[in-house]
């Protein structure tokens, strides 16, 4: 399937309750990306039928569901606003694009072939104090940029940390970010 005449889905690579991940590759230069699209399973269906071959159109359940599904779409897009601010960061995903189609929207990023934190440590087992500092130091000093630009982001989990080929750390989801305007504010952790 083609998305926005631009990217070709090629597979599904994660799915959640809010969302689901997609290998895909850019139609005009042929670069491998991963595309998140905002499908939360509570709140929308998909329709069956193809609409003019770009996918198929995302429709929230309940006409009462209506407000929450466009306050979580707006909160994905900023999400995508958050990360593409730090696209120059090494420690973090880099966003490509962000769009609405099909009633729902999507974030372009790039494709990263690694793998988790949570699925990497069974395999690893314990670390060295030396791995844990050179691999965790960038992505530290990458959340104090986050931080120094106003940002909290509240869920940095071993799923949201992918090991690469290089032995670096890539940080992957903003979801939960935060934009705060001073520090005497209080807010949930996630």
């Amino acid at each position: 399937a083609s998305l926005d005449g631009r990217y070709e889905i090629l597979r599904v690579i994660g799915q959640g309750g809010f969302g689901i991940t997609y290998e895909a590759v850019h139609i005009h230069n042929g670069n491998h990306v991963a595309v998140k699209e905002y499908f939360c399973r509570d709140l929308c269906g998909r329709e069956t039928t193809q609409i003019e071959k770009t996918g198929c159109n995302v429709y929230v359940l309940d006409d009462t569901l209506q407000q929450q599904f466009r306050s979580d779409l707006d909160r994905f897009l900023k999400e995508a606003r958050t990360l593409h601010d730090f696209a120059s960061d090494q420690s973090i995903v880099t966003v490509l694009d962000y769009f609405e189609a099909n009633a729902t929207a999507y974030i372009v990023m790039e494709y990263l072939d690694g793998i988790t934190l949570r699925e990497l440590i069974p395999k690893d087992g314990c670390w060295t104090m030396e791995n844990i500092v050179r691999c965790f130091g960038p992505v530290m000093e990458s959340m104090e940029r986050v931080h120094d630009a106003g940002v909290i982001h509240r869920d940095i989990s071993p799923d949201n940390l992918m090991f690469m080929p290089d032995g670096t750390l890539k940080l992957l989801d903003f979801g939960a970010a935060r934009k705060f305007s001073n520090m005497q504010t209080t807010h949930s952790v996630i």
